[in-house]
């Protein structure tokens, strides 16, 4: 299986942020430019598995630490506003609005590895405090850090990536299938999604609680 890092893949951090920017759209679909960084953006603070050869993971520049705060979500956020267009439908033309717009996005990324059922926690309050946290419910299933798991189609056979699938995929759809596919349609495809991801998380705190 490879490394065992506790986080969702990195499918699910993007197409998390990238439904976060259909969801911010007022009228029309969200500007090319900020939707490919509310994509890319959330999968950044992962980088920081580039150099665990060099910095072990409980390290504050570990995994899951430094580029996982709120801090640096705010420096990202702030640095790709001044990168994207935030037309007018789209967070009023405000560039402040797609600072903060994308500054929760990329904090996103922490919460959601929060919210995995393994490893250490997240450092949310670098540089002041060093401190890990977690969430106090871990529903999502770790992800193996192995690019043959991702590519060879290996996870499609892995219960706990079908798992993470069902608790994030329909929330992500239904934003993302109102905003882009037209008329009824559309809306009935998002309610659908959004029905069966409200399922998907009543399940997962039925087994919780014990339901």
């Amino acid at each position: 299986m490879g490394v065992q890092l506790p986080m969702p893949t990195v499918f699910s951090h993007a197409l998390l942020g990238y439904a976060a920017a259909q969801a911010a759209t007022a009228r029309r679909a969200p500007p090319r430019d900020l939707a490919l960084a509310a994509a890319l953006l959330p999968v950044l603070p992962d980088a920081d598995v580039l150099f665990m050869r060099w910095i072990p993971y409980e390290h504050p520049f570990g995994h899951r630490g430094c580029s996982h705060s709120l801090f640096f979500a705010a420096v990202v956020g702030a640095l790709g506003a001044l990168l994207v267009r935030p037309a007018r439908e789209t967070l009023g033309g405000r560039r402040w609005a797609a600072a903060l717009f994308l500054f929760a996005v990329v904090a996103s990324h922490g919460v959601l590895d929060a919210l995995t059922d393994g490893g250490l926690g997240i450092e949310f309050f670098f540089p002041f405090d060093a401190t890990r946290y977690f969430l106090p419910w871990a529903p999502i299933p770790v992800a193996p850090l192995n690019p043959g798991w991702f590519f060879s189609g290996r996870m499609f056979t892995d219960r706990d990536f079908w798992r993470e699938l069902l608790l994030l995929w329909p929330v992500a759809a239904a934003p993302i299938a109102w905003r882009r596919l037209p008329g009824w349609g559309g809306r009935l495809a998002a309610g659908l999604c959004a029905a069966l991801g409200v399922a998907a998380w009543a399940w997962a705190c039925s087994e919780r609680w014990g339901g």
